[in-house]
């Protein structure tokens, strides 16, 4: 093999590992972002984004792009998953139950994470307002919103039971508390 040939291979080498490290470069920025193309489409790859005041924002448009933040100063508007001060208030209440959790209950061995840690109650109004507030360790949750008609979800429900059990519609009216229970089956038989 001549030193010309050797050199080639070597740069080809180089040029196809430089061009993978700039692809993964790329997807990695993407995925921040929360999408991922896939061909021509883009697929959001996240529902909703938790917010630094504890509330989860969902999408805007076709763009994978968040809606800003309550309280932001980058464009946020006042129906924007925040109060105004003419809203009448509602409340929600209830517990979310998901289970079975092992083959046999009671599980055994404390290898059982915690279903409820790091899922929230997701309202979202038919003018595009967000409002969430997360589960406790048992499942119960408590949210305000103003009062009107909201498509409740479970944030991150990745059970069998989610596509059956949600999303809910839900009234909340002003000064009132609406009770929702919701029971996600697992699949776990």
């Amino acid at each position: 093999m001549t030193t010309f040939t050797k050199n080639a291979i070597i740069g080809g080498y180089f040029l196809f590992l430089a061009l993978a490290v700039v692809y993964v470069i790329q997807e990695s920025s993407r995925l921040e972002k929360g999408y991922r193309a896939i061909g021509n489409e883009i697929a959001c790859t996240m529902e909703a984004k938790l917010c630094p005041d504890g509330s989860a924002v969902g999408r805007v448009g076709s763009s994978c792009e968040f809606a800003p933040c309550p309280g932001t100063q980058d464009g946020a508007s006042a129906g924007e998953g925040v109060f105004r001060p003419d809203d009448p208030v509602g409340r929600v209440s209830g517990r979310v139950s998901i289970r079975p959790l092992c083959p046999v209950e009671p599980c055994r061995g404390g290898m059982m994470q915690n279903p409820y840690i790091g899922r929230e109650i997701v309202l979202r109004s038919q003018d595009g307002r967000v409002f969430a507030a997360a589960l406790d360790d048992e499942g119960n949750f408590k949210l305000n919103a103003p009062a009107g008609a909201y498509t409740m979800n479970l944030s991150n429900c990745v059970f069998m039971g989610c596509a059956y059990a949600l999303p809910k519609n839900i009234t909340l009216e002003a000064g009132k508390t609406t009770r929702m229970d919701i029971d996600i089956d697992t699949g776990i038989r």
